[in-house]
C-alpha cells in the first residue's frame, strides 16, 4: 500500500509505513495504514467528460468583439460548399460557428480553487506540501525517507487549522440554526451541518463466494493492515496477534502464510475475531483475519 501512488484511492489512505517489535514473532514486518471513510465519496466519484466552454461573457459585453465573431462566421459560411444533405449542412454550420468563437471569443479559463482554505497559514504549508511532493516523484532520488517524513508531518499541521476552521464554521451555522427565523435559511444550515451519513457494511467472502463476516464499520478512520505472520497454527501465537491487534490499534489485519489447512472461524482474548480459510497448494500459503471486535457485528 502507499499513498504516495497516483491512483484515485490517494484519497481514501493514509499514514501507511510498516512497523517492528511486535509481540508475534515473524521475520515479516507488520504493515498497517490509515483508511478515512469521510473520503470515499472521492473514490467513487465518476469520471466527467470535460465540455469546452467558450467566453461568452466578453461576447455579450464587448461590442467590438461581437462585430468580429459577426465577420469571421459570415466569412466562413460564405465559403462553404453545397451540403449533400440537411444534417451535413448543420453539421457545417455548427462547426463553423465553433472555428469562428475559438478564434475570436476564445475558451473561458478554468476556475479552480488552488487551496481549501484562504488563510494563509494553510496556504503557505500546503505550497511547501506540493514542493516536497514534486521532489517526491522525482526518481532520480533515491533515499526519499526524509521527504516522506516531512511530508506526512506537512499533512497533519494542515490538518489542525482546518479542523479549527471547520469547528468555527459548524458554530456558525449551529448559531444560525438557533437565532435566524426565516424557516428557508434555517433547513439550509441545518442541512449544512448535518454531514455524518451511517455507514455501509463491508462484506467478507470465502474462496467459495459465501459470506462469512460483516463488517459495520460506524468510525470515520479504520486502521488495516496486512501481515506475513510465517504460520498461525499454535493458540499461543494466535493470542499474541490478538495482542498486536490492541497494541496498534487495528480494525482489521489481513493475514498471509498461515499454513492452516482447514478452515476456522475463533474468538481470541478480547473478542476478536479469527477468520482462517483453508489451503490446498501444499504447506505453504494460507489466508485470514483478525477483525476488531468493534467492527465485528
Amino acid at each position: 500500500v502507499s499513498t504516495q501512488s497516483r491512483s484515485r484511492s490517494t484519497a481514501f489512505l493514509s499514514d501507511a509505513r510498516a512497523y517492528g517489535g511486535a509481540k508475534l514473532h515473524s521475520d515479516h514486518k507488520i504493515v498497517k495504514t490509515t483508511i478515512d471513510l469521510r473520503q470515499k465519496t472521492k473514490l467513487y466519484k465518476s469520471r466527467k467528460t470535460q465540455t469546452v466552454k467558450y467566453n461568452t461573457t466578453s461576447l455579450v459585453c464587448n461590442k467590438e468583439l461581437q462585430n468580429q465573431f459577426h465577420q469571421a462566421v459570415t466569412q466562413q459560411i460564405d465559403s462553404l460548399p453545397t451540403p449533400p444533405n440537411v444534417k451535413a449542412g448543420f453539421e457545417q454550420l455548427f462547426g463553423t460557428v465553433k472555428t469562428a468563437a475559438s478564434n475570436t471569443v476564445g475558451m473561458r479559463l478554468k476556475n479552480r480553487k488552488t487551496q481549501h482554505s484562504s488563510d494563509p497559514r494553510v496556504c503557505c504549508m500546503s505550497d511547501e506540501r506540493h514542493k516536497l511532493i514534486l521532489q517526491l516523484n522525482d526518481n532520480m532520488l533515491r533515499d526519499r525517507t526524509e521527504l516522506r517524513r516531512n511530508n506526512n508531518k506537512l499533512k497533519n499541521n494542515i490538518n489542525k487549522p482546518l479542523k479549527e476552521l471547520e469547528t468555527e464554521h459548524a458554530n456558525k451555522l449551529a448559531d444560525a440554526i438557533n437565532n435566524d427565523d426565516d424557516t428557508k435559511r434555517k433547513f439550509e444550515a441545518t442541512r449544512a451541518l448535518a454531514t455524518d451519513k451511517q455507514a455501509e457494511p463491508i462484506l467478507v467472502f470465502n474462496a467459495d463466494n459465501q459470506l462469512v463476516a460483516t463488517l459495520l464499520v460506524t468510525i470515520a478512520l479504520l486502521g488495516f493492515a496486512t501481515w506475513n505472520v510465517r504460520g498461525l497454527t499454535k493458540m499461543d501465537k494466535q493470542h499474541l496477534l490478538a495482542q498486536d491487534c490492541d497494541r496498534y490499534d487495528l480494525d482489521v489485519i489481513g493475514l498471509q502464510e498461515t499454513k492452516v489447512r482447514q478452515f476456522s472461524d475463533s474468538r481470541l482474548p478480547g473478542n476478536h475475531r479469527l477468520l482462517l480459510f483453508d489451503q490446498k497448494d501444499g504447506y505453504h500459503g494460507g489466508l485470514g483475519f483478525l477483525i476488531n471486535t468493534r467492527v465485528n457485528h
